[in-house]
């Protein structure tokens, strides 16, 4: 599940790179005119200013607000902090469409990233060291669905819906990452399942 976080982070650092081999100052009055032009009333645009990538725009002490570039025929844009961290990056994902949002910390380290599945949406929530996602909400054939993790990234606990339409469950699951403890509710009655972790058969169930 975190391709999507590596693929984001791997285009931005692309275009971190070429930053370093140029400045692209001069291109800040063009872009500071386009965001005027946007923000005029429609009845009053012309037919617009057109900014070719890659650009930056700048502060008055000529610090980097915001950047948009190109990395591997995809469009990126990032959002700067004052210190000069990346804390908001946006990219085409490729493949069949979509994109990605990346949300990060003072510091430059991933926080979240929300993204599209197979099913949908996705939103993922990272650990303090921004390496392994502790928390889940997605959306997928049958619904949606909730996963949390430990610190280290393993799923812990999943709350997701019956095929069918029939009702929900929720899944607990030991350090090796067995579901041992399953709950359900459908058919107007709820039934619990307790696994033993070595045999993996059910140890007791409940109706």
């Amino acid at each position: 599940m975190e391709d999507r976080l590596v693929g984001l982070e791997r285009r931005l650092a692309q275009v971190e790179r070429r930053e370093r081999m140029a400045r692209w100052t001069a291109l800040a009055v063009v872009a500071g005119a386009a965001l005027l032009s946007v923000s005029r009333p429609a009845s009053t645009q012309s037919e617009g200013t057109t900014v070719k990538a890659p650009f930056k725009v700048v502060d008055a002490r000529n610090r980097t607000l915001l950047d948009v570039d190109v990395a591997d025929g995809r469009a990126v844009l990032r959002v700067y902090n004052g210190a000069g961290k990346s804390v908001v990056g946006l990219a085409d994902m490729g493949g069949a469409g979509g994109g990605g949002i990346g949300v990060y910390d003072g510091v430059g380290m991933p926080a979240a990233l929300v993204d599209h599945s197979a099913g949908g949406g996705r939103l993922l929530i990272f650990n303090d060291a921004g390496q392994k996602h502790v928390g889940e909400f997605s959306a997928t054939a049958k619904g949606g669905q909730v996963v949390v993790g430990d610190s280290a990234g393993a799923p812990r606990v999943r709350l997701y819906p019956l095929p069918g339409g029939e009702g929900g469950a929720m899944a607990l699951y030991d350090a090796g990452g067995k579901a041992l403890v399953e709950l359900e509710a459908h058919d107007d009655t709820g039934r619990i399942h307790l696994r033993e972790a070595k045999l993996g058969k059910a140890h007791f169930s409940r109706p």
